[in-house]
């Protein structure tokens, strides 16, 4: 598999786009709107650099073509424009008229495929703490661990699941499925939050905007299934030299399935941070189809799969 994690023109895209928000700050400045129109402006189209959020960090965006959108609306309406509300609304068609007429991104520019480890796909290998070496991705195991016990680099971790998750949408799941259900594998202590969850969080949010359609070409509806499986009984951590079985699992988490849920019409993608055994993805497996889900409509994914194991 050719490794596409952290792509070296992140930074770039990154600096790029921050360039051009500050750009089309100025266009908005030098027009010759009032102050709270442009103050309107700025705050419908995200513009605030200090809080720079990962809607604008993704270079699908187009946001050069943006600009030019804008300006022109701007340049066009500016004499006589008073209704803020206008404005935003001939915004909004022209930038809705520019995404139809773009292609979707190409699903080989993210994954040409996902290896799989204990019959879990993981997006790139994770190297242990004490076999880290320095190199690039004994780095990248580093941000993994550090947004499963910290919460940190949670836009970027974000954006490479959600590319995984296209893929097995787009090549795994079968055509006459109309949805993806996203469901995070609870931790290992009673009240813990994981930070999958948060991904899943804004992924849900994406989906409510178009994002994962326009941007990652996934056409399914995306569930979230926040609280589907939890943890009712703390257990010893497997990082930490804990030996666990299914068993372990199976007595200590409990599933609860939304009756709204379609089961016929719907695919379950189970998300944790790592795999290593695949212990507790086999557990959850088993509790979904416990609850009359089919083995086949079940996906387990991870961000890293653990090395030598």
């Amino acid at each position: 598999m050719v490794n596409h994690f952290f792509n070296s023109n992140d930074s770039y895209i990154e600096l790029k786009n921050r360039i051009n928000i500050i750009k089309l700050n100025r266009i908005i400045d030098n027009s010759s709107l009032n102050e709270s129109f442009k103050y309107e402006i700025k705050n419908y189209l995200f513009l605030d650099v200090m809080q720079f959020n990962e809607n604008l960090l993704n270079d699908n965006l187009h946001l050069e073509n943006i600009i030019t959108i804008v300006k022109n609306t701007i340049k066009e309406f500016e004499g006589h424009l008073q209704d803020i509300s206008m404005f935003k609304y001939e915004i909004k068609i022209r930038i809705d008229e520019f995404y139809k007429n773009i292609d979707k991104p190409l699903l080989n520019s993210y994954f040409n495929d996902l290896p799989r480890k204990h019959n879990a796909f993981y997006i790139t290998p994770y190297i242990v703490r004490n076999n880290r070496t320095g190199d690039r991705l004994s780095e990248i195991s580093q941000g993994i661990y550090e947004f499963k016990e910290y919460g940190w680099h949670v836009d970027y971790f974000t954006r490479e699941i959600m590319k995984a998750v296209s893929f097995i949408s787009n090549k795994k799941i079968s055509n006459d499925m109309d949805n993806i259900a996203l469901v995070c594998l609870p931790r290992s202590t009673v009240g813990f939050e994981s930070t999958i969850q948060q991904s899943i969080d804004i992924i849900e949010n994406w989906y409510n905007m178009g994002k994962t359609d326009f941007e990652y070409g996934c056409s399914k509806k995306i569930i979230n299934c926040r609280g589907m499986l939890t943890r009712w009984n703390t257990i010893p951590q497997s990082s930490m030299g804990a030996h666990l079985v299914e068993d372990d699992h199976l007595n200590s988490i409990k599933c609860k399935i939304d009756s709204k849920l379609d089961l016929n019409n719907t695919s379950f993608i189970l998300l944790d941070d790592i795999t290593t055994h695949g212990t507790i993805m086999n557990a959850c497996r088993k509790l979904l189809t416990d609850e009359n889900i089919k083995i086949k409509n079940i996906y387990t994914l991870a961000i890293g799969g653990t090395r030598s194991y």
